[in-house]
């Protein structure tokens, strides 16, 4: 077994950010300049970043959608990108502009048949981000519960296509206590 480790660049704001428990106004911020952290990172050897767009996530609309841009184009390391992307163009766009994967969250769950077109269409390029609030998927940025059960959409997205998870559990997420070991083991005995 092997594992990657991503530097994640969060941005809200336009700033770098880190939340508390997903919980937007509860933001750490480490640097007005994300497309700078992103490229220290990638100058630091990382073998990916993983960058969000978080008020994106949120609203949907890709508030930081020129900032994504930049930092794929200018990372020197593959970069997956996420955050408010709802459509088969805003997946386009990011991949066309360099991101190696697209990651899909909020669509996922909301309209599935979008989901696996992307993944018919792209496949190792896209991820699904698994953002488990109480063993449930949450949207939105984290903000709605879905009430659907982890590790039942796990194995409807795999069946769909999907060959890349990111998992995230909310309750941990920004506490700097380390990743939910446990919950990562239950999803990989469930998916193949």
């Amino acid at each position: 077994m092997s594992f990657t480790v991503y530097p994640a660049v969060d941005i809200a704001g336009g700033r770098c950010v880190r939340l508390l428990q997903g919980r937007f106004g509860t933001e750490t911020v480490y640097s007005d300049d994300p497309v700078k952290v992103a490229i220290g990172f990638s100058r630091a050897g990382a073998r990916w970043l993983h960058i969000v767009d978080l008020d994106g996530a949120k609203t949907g609309e890709r508030k930081n959608r020129d900032l994504v841009l930049e930092v794929v184009k200018m990372a020197s390391c593959p970069v997956q990108a996420g955050g408010g992307m709802r459509s088969l163009d805003d997946v386009e766009e990011v991949l066309a502009a360099g991101a190696n994967r697209a990651v899909l969250g909020t669509v996922a769950l909301e309209d599935p048949e979008a989901m696996a077109r992307a993944c018919a269409r792209y496949g190792e390029r896209i991820a699904v981000s698994l953002d488990a609030k109480g063993g449930e998927l949450a949207s939105h940025g984290w903000v709605v519960g879905s009430g659907v059960p982890l590790l039942e959409a796990v194995k409807a997205f795999e069946a769909a296509g999907v060959a890349h998870f990111i998992y995230t559990d909310v309750a941990r997420d920004g506490m700097l206590s380390g990743p939910d070991v446990d919950g990562l083991l239950r999803l990989t005995e469930a998916t193949s």
